[in-house]
């Protein structure tokens, strides 16, 4: 398996927020498709998001019901399909994510 290269390619406002008012503003919309534009270019295969912009865009906040278990889960490496169109990942240290 290669190693990936990884790109920091993101579109904040002048204070560095990447979420709010501001990215739905009219003074966006040229970052936005320039982004766009930059993302489309790279032929990325996997982007990143953390615990807040996750919730926002894919689980509606949801939160998971988690069960207690007695017997730990295995430290062990996980290994995504292999043949996939696109991965997200997801940021969470703290397992707050639904």
């Amino acid at each position: 398996m290669q190693r990936p290269k990884i790109i920091c390619h993101m579109l904040t406002s002048i204070n560095g927020k990447i979420s709010g008012g501001y990215m739905s503003s009219k003074y966006a919309t040229s970052g936005s498709m320039a982004y766009e534009i930059t993302n489309n270019t790279y032929q990325s295969q996997a982007w990143l998001c953390g615990r807040v912009t996750m919730e926002k865009n894919f689980t509606d906040f949801h939160k998971p019901v988690l069960k207690k278990i007695t017997t730990p889960y295995p430290r062990t490496d996980y290994v995504a399909q292999e043949n996939a169109e696109m991965y997200i990942v997801s940021a969470d240290p703290s397992g707050k994510v639904g």
